[in-house]
């Protein structure tokens, strides 16, 4: 089955000006596969998987309720293969009878 990801951006509340790298990552989205979601990522429902890839102290601090800490390493890291390695099979182990369940994935810097 397929497993969707989805790209979650938390926006102010009646802010509507999209920032200059929007257009950019949903290009670079809809290449990939997935959608950006213009919500708040606390409104996502629990038809979602909800993914918090930031690293785990940050997740400690506060995260959204419901939401599973994956920490991926640092995309500038030197292709740390076993690090992401790991983390996709915790990924996949979460998701493990929800295949058909989308992804929601959120981190504080959108990379």
């Amino acid at each position: 089955m397929l497993l969707l990801v989805c790209v979650v951006v938390s926006a102010a509340p009646g802010q509507e000006a999209r920032p200059l790298w929007w257009a950019d990552m949903q290009a670079e989205a809809q290449a990939h596969g997935y959608h950006l979601l213009e919500t708040d990522v606390a409104t996502v429902g629990p038809e979602f998987l909800v993914l918090d890839v930031r690293p785990d102290y940050e997740f400690r601090g506060g995260h959204v309720a419901g939401a599973h800490n994956v920490e991926f390493p640092p995309t500038d890291a030197a292709g740390d293969a076993q690090a992401i390695a790991a983390a996709l099979a915790e990924v996949v182990a979460l998701a493990e009878g929800t295949m058909d369940r989308p992804v929601a994935v959120y981190c504080r810097s959108f990379r």
